[in-house]
């Protein structure tokens, strides 16, 4: 992960471009690549360029999956002809708004599941991503697409859904977590759907959608990682899952859940409503564009 350092001495304050490689627990190294001016350092797309022209600083052996495969009817008529995550908010698509969030933090080992209007996806993004195609897209839920890019897991890991804009802080936060599991939860909107999780003491007890949401006030918010222990757990789970009759309608809480009843504990960090949404009825579209996107403008 590369990123900025502030360092004060005296009435004085220096700003440095550092390079942190983590192996998911603790830091390897960081080294100091060179000090920033000022303008340098509050400049909110400088580290993004600065990846772009300096690629050597971009190998941190992290990877990122983006689950992409799904074919929204709820988004209709925005998703009638195009996937959901190339549906623009502002300038971007929500899959570039994930991608640079992930770039900025110095991951830059991706892979994107399509399956509905694949080759749309492939013609917008073209550059630092595989891709990986679910062929059963139409009959399979999300832990399906997750199961085919099964080989391709290393970890560190991150697993998102491809249909959420979020505050590039919250992979900021995950990446220093040390556990094998950790995701990211949000305070309940009563959405229709939602996966409901019940916590306690900061891990998971239980995660689905059949929580009775008077029993707690949070939902998984799509964003997950693993360090390199955790990603082995999770590959041999996911494997024995696949073999059970009704594998194509789990959910990705499913194999949290799992995890769970197999001794493993999944650690969260709580971020708020209003650095993230999970884009799923027309509406979303215009909240994302409205309020969420320009407050997260505002604080980068």
């Amino acid at each position: 992960m590369v990123f900025i350092k502030k360092v004060h001495s005296g009435s004085k304050t220096y700003y440095y471009l550092v390079q942190s490689i983590s192996d998911g627990r603790v830091n390897i190294s960081q080294n100091t690549i060179r000090r920033l001016t000022p303008e340098e350092a509050n400049d909110p797309t400088f580290i993004s360029k600065f990846l772009q022209e300096n690629p050597k600083y971009q190998k941190t052996g992290i990877q990122a999956i983006i689950l992409a495969a799904g074919k929204s009817q709820r988004l209709f008529p925005y998703s009638q002809d195009l996937p959901k995550v190339l549906i623009p908010i502002e300038k971007k698509t929500i899959l570039e708004h994930s991608i640079d969030n992930l770039h900025s933090n110095g991951i830059n080992e991706l892979f994107v599941v399509t399956g509905f209007q694949d080759e749309k996806i492939r013609r917008k993004i073209k550059s630092n991503v595989k891709y990986i195609f679910n062929p059963f897209f139409t009959v399979s839920n999300i832990l399906a697409s997750v199961w085919f890019a099964l080989s391709d897991m290393k970890g560190p890991l991150f697993i998102l859904y491809g249909d959420i804009l979020y505050n590039k802080q919250i992979i900021t936060d995950l990446l220093k977590d040390e556990h094998d599991f950790s995701v990211a939860i949000t305070t309940y909107q009563g959405k229709i759907g939602a996966e409901k999780v019940l916590v306690e003491n900061e891990y998971i007890l239980e995660a689905n959608k059949d929580i009775y949401p008077n029993l707690t006030s949070y939902e998984y918010a799509g964003i997950a990682k693993f360090n390199t222990t955790g990603v082995g757990y999770l590959k041999e789970t996911l494997e024995e899952m696949s073999r059970e009759e009704g594998f194509l309608t789990y959910l990705f809480t499913d194999i949290l859940e799992r995890l769970i009843l197999k001794g493993h504990k999944i650690f969260t960090i709580h971020i708020s409503p209003d650095e993230w949404i999970d884009i799923d009825i027309p509406k979303d579209i215009h909240r994302a564009s409205n309020e969420i996107l320009p407050n997260l403008l505002k604080h980068r």
